[in-house]
């Protein structure tokens, strides 16, 4: 599902007709761009099946991979894409320090 929506935003992204890229955009789009290549091959070609239609099952191949998003927050390494670091993320915001 994360998948399919991500997709889909790249798609509209590259649909939309936007005049400010900022260089974490240029460089973000190439590294899904190289990620997605390397999963399904030159010009996402494996992305469809025989048919010529995408499936799930090829859809959730690009997902078959270890989490590359690693931080290290107090001395504790988190996994960025769990739910733990989420709401290891809201708590914290919760939190106010004062001036």
């Amino acid at each position: 599902m994360k998948t399919a929506f991500g997709l889909s935003l790249l798609a509209i992204a590259a649909v939309a007709d936007v005049n400010i890229t900022s260089s974490y955009s240029i460089k973000r789009v190439a590294e899904v761009k190289h990620h997605l290549e390397k999963v399904y091959g030159k010009g996402l070609t494996g992305m469809f099946d025989e048919n010529g239609r995408m499936t799930r099952e090829r859809l959730s191949w690009a997902r078959m991979r270890p989490s590359a998003i690693w931080m290290e927050v107090g001395g504790l390494e988190l996994d960025a894409e769990t739910s733990s670091a989420w709401w290891y993320g809201f708590i914290g915001g919760l939190q106010y320090t004062g001036m």
